[in-house]
């Protein structure tokens, strides 16, 4: 039986924007768990990669949704309290469209060592 990802009005606002975020994220952890770079992988070693992603893929796009959140939460300056869900959808969108996510986070390896 399958887990239902946990559903919130944050992660509503965020989702018809955040796709490509979202894999991003959850392929990175993926390598990371599996301990291998995107340049070692291959065609002698993707079906196992695969088969661990199929296995684990609603546990790594939940947490990749949540650490997306905090990212939001945090590029947004939103104060405790305050909901994404009440952020306009044109501001959500703008975040994502301008790449300011991709160049403060997605870009920074140390971002990355340290969160991912």
């Amino acid at each position: 039986m399958r887990k239902k990802r946990t559903e919130n009005k944050d992660l509503q606002a965020m989702r018809a924007y955040s796709n490509y975020f979202t894999a991003c994220l959850a392929g990175g952890k993926l390598l990371r768990e599996q301990k291998i770079g995107l340049d070692e992988l291959t065609h002698q070693n993707f079906e196992a990669i695969k088969e661990y992603y199929e296995a684990e893929k609603e546990r790594l796009l939940e947490w990749s949704e949540s650490k997306l959140l905090l990212i939001l939460r945090e590029y947004l300056d939103l104060k405790e309290g305050e909901c994404l869900s009440d952020i306009d959808g044109r501001t959500i969108a703008a975040a994502f469209r301008r790449f300011d996510i991709v160049e403060k986070y997605f870009k920074s390896e140390k971002w990355w060592r340290a969160n991912i």
